[in-house]
């Protein structure tokens, strides 16, 4: 500290007056500092060597600092809904301007959730719909009579795809069409028919026998 040529009164009152002005700026970022870093000696070394703050201008800093962040934690919820309302407004007017859609459509979204216009629904249960889908189920095997009722999903499930694994394919198709017997794999085909059909093209008569009837009369 320099000596000064005055009292001390007013020595005390010029350092005063210094100490006093501490300017937004660098309470602002004391206040950054209060924020980021929880070492309280770090908070203090770095507006000494950093900002170029004395001691007591570090402690005035300090304190003023800590009464904006009380003050900020005391709030009135109408006031800042509304406050952040205007903004989404400005923002948007500020978009349309300039013909930025994009940033119009994500300031009217933001500012539609802040009033609640977009709720969302809720999820159904896993549980819920776990229990349908064996509802479902059950209604298609149970049926079939594979198992006695009750059995467990799993074992249901596992006796349905053996039995389907094990049925041939005329013997799927009679059990789900229910159309009567099935025709039989090994069933000769029938032969096809030459004539006596409407469409269809007679036989030429062998000339053999027609000379034999015609000796016989």
């Amino acid at each position: 500290m320099k000596k000064c040529s005055k009292s001390k009164q007013n020595c005390r009152g010029a350092e005063n007056a210094k100490d006093a002005e501490i300017t937004e700026e660098i309470l602002h970022k004391v206040l950054v500092l209060l924020i980021t870093t929880q070492n309280h000696g770090k908070i203090k070394s770095a507006c000494q060597e950093k900002l170029g703050l004395t001691s007591r201008q570090t402690t005035k800093a300090i304190a003023e600092a800590s009464g904006k962040i009380a003050a900020a934690a005391v709030w009135n919820r109408d006031i800042e809904a509304g406050k952040a309302l205007l903004r989404h407004e400005d923002i948007y007017e500020r978009a349309l301007a300039v013909q930025d859609t994009k940033a119009a459509l994500a300031a009217e979204i933001a500012r539609q959730k802040l009033l609640g216009l977009h709720k969302p629904q809720a999820a159904e249960p896993a549980e819920s719909r776990d229990s349908e889908l064996e509802t479902i189920i059950r209604a298609h095997l149970e049926p079939l009579e594979l198992a006695p009722p009750g059995t467990a999903m799993e074992e249901l499930l596992r006796l349905a795809s053996v039995t389907i694994i094990a049925l041939k394919p005329w013997e799927m198709r009679n059990a789900t069409d229910g159309q009567g017997a099935a025709p039989r794999p090994d069933a000769a085909k029938k032969p096809r028919k030459v004539g006596g059909g409407k469409g269809t093209r007679k036989p030429a008569p062998d000339p053999k026998s027609a000379a034999a009837d015609e000796s016989d009369v």
